[in-house]
């Protein structure tokens, strides 16, 4: 009947590159188990060799929802490992970054592969996208590409300014899809009004 485990989570010290290699070939890639939440916070040992690891076991695996990687030392790169690995994923709906130098590069890597989903014969699963602090600024959010069914956006603690926030806002208006977007806590951010919490919590 195999192993189910609805939930595992791992933090530092205990994470290391070695067990990182384990969830991937022993977890994720296996058929015979079966994971819905995998969190994983704080582990440097993580890094973009980490992620490319866990990118692999995304590429089988047919149960995993949720992915979570706060603060484990992700750059572009290993968004880029992710994001190759979410266009033949088709269970993972949550991804959450928040915490990794992730920059624009890899926020680009990341709204391409939705858009990719939407073009495939089957289309990704990936509804929720959360980037809070990863050094994202204007000039990634002015060349974010239309997400085809990202419903949730989490962009909070970037560097993001008014200008970056009303290109959110019309993103947004112009989405079929979306109806959360977070951005707030972005220090460029002047206008108390687009700093509202009513703008981050509610569809503009």
């Amino acid at each position: 009947h195999g192993t189910k485990i609805t939930n595992a989570r791992f933090g530092s010290p205990v994470v290391t590159y070695k067990s990182i290699a384990h969830i991937s070939k022993s977890i994720l890639s296996q058929s015979g188990v079966v994971l819905h939440r995998l969190y994983i916070s704080k582990s440097p040992a993580v890094g973009d060799r980490g992620a490319a690891t866990l990118a692999q076991g995304l590429l089988h695996n047919k149960t995993l929802t949720v992915l979570s990687l706060t603060e484990c030392s992700l750059t572009q790169d290993g968004a880029k490992y992710l994001a190759n690995a979410l266009r033949r994923n088709r269970t993972l709906n949550r991804l959450s970054l928040e915490g990794n130098a992730i920059s624009d590069t890899g926020f680009r890597e990341l709204c391409h592969h939705v858009v990719l989903g939407k073009e495939e014969s089957t289309p990704s699963a990936l509804t929720s996208l959360n980037l809070s602090q990863c050094g994202i600024t204007d000039a990634g959010v002015f060349n974010m590409p239309p997400t085809a069914q990202l419903k949730e956006l989490h962009l909070s603690r970037n560097d993001i300014s008014d200008a970056g926030v009303l290109h959110l806002a019309h993103a947004v208006m112009d989405s079929d899809a979306m109806t959360h977007l977070y951005i707030n806590n972005n220090p460029k951010q002047k206008s108390t009004r687009l700093n509202s919490s009513h703008m981050s919590e509610s569809r503009m």
